[in-house]
């Protein structure tokens, strides 16, 4: 993954949590829809952004150790979260809202 310069993470229940108001160890460990992770660099024609979605499990060790995977074996030992599966509408809602998201 690239170098990140912040990140957010939407629940299941509408919750937004950010890497400048709130730190990864803290969030809700159930109900994540998306992880979006905003890049260090703004470079033309490159994504600023990665969106993480559809995975059981997403993680974060340090700034440049993101991940998400269906594998719990891959995160036992790291500080994860748990991902959801929801309905068709709240997902694509979600997803909307982080596609479209411009600036972090």
């Amino acid at each position: 993954m690239l170098p990140a310069r912040g990140w957010e993470i939407y629940y299941n229940d509408g919750r937004i949590f950010n890497s400048k108001t709130a730190k990864w160890r803290d969030l809700p460990v159930d109900g994540v829809l998306i992880v979006l992770i905003w890049h260090d660099y703004h470079v033309p024609g490159c994504r600023q952004k990665d969106i993480l979605v559809g995975l059981d499990y997403y993680y974060y060790s340090n700034v440049n150790n993101w991940g998400a995977t269906n594998n719990y074996d891959d995160v036992r030992r790291k500080n994860f979260k748990r991902g959801v599966w929801t309905d068709d509408l709240l997902m694509s809602e979600t997803y909307r809202k982080a596609f479209e998201k411009r600036d972090f």
